[in-house]
């Protein structure tokens, strides 16, 4: 049982209808994959955006905190500075005051000794 000429035509298109049909299907497959990779390659894009503008945020914040670190350090070293100002000046003052205690110490055993010179000069031997 051959089939007719019109039987093996309507069975050929029919063949050619599914593989166009399942062509088309494909196609509209990879229609789908090509806007599904274009908007991963979008959020790609945005993600690698975001990361960007997070890490520069990061390196202004620690530069901000290295700067207030610096500004830290440098105001500790200053009030230290005045700190052994103040102690060498206190430390200076206290030997001026010595200094002229020991001076007025021996003009009052120098007047002594000139006061004991005069009485012995004075009282008879």
């Amino acid at each position: 049982p051959s089939m007719s000429a019109f039987e093996s035509g309507i069975a050929g298109h029919d063949v050619s209808m599914r593989i166009t049909m399942r062509q088309q299907a494909i196609d509209s497959r990879r229609g789908e994959v090509a806007g599904l990779m274009g908007l991963s390659g979008i959020h790609n894009i945005l993600l690698v955006a975001t990361i960007q503008e997070e890490l520069e945020e990061l390196l202004q914040s620690q530069s901000r905190d290295r700067t207030a670190k610096y500004n830290a350090d440098v105001e500790e070293g200053m009030r230290s500075q005045a700190a052994s100002a103040a102690v060498a000046a206190a430390e200076a003052e206290a030997h001026a005051r010595a200094a002229a205690e020991l001076k007025t110490n021996q003009e009052a055993e120098e007047a002594a000794a000139k006061e004991i010179e005069a009485a012995l000069l004075v009282t008879p031997a």
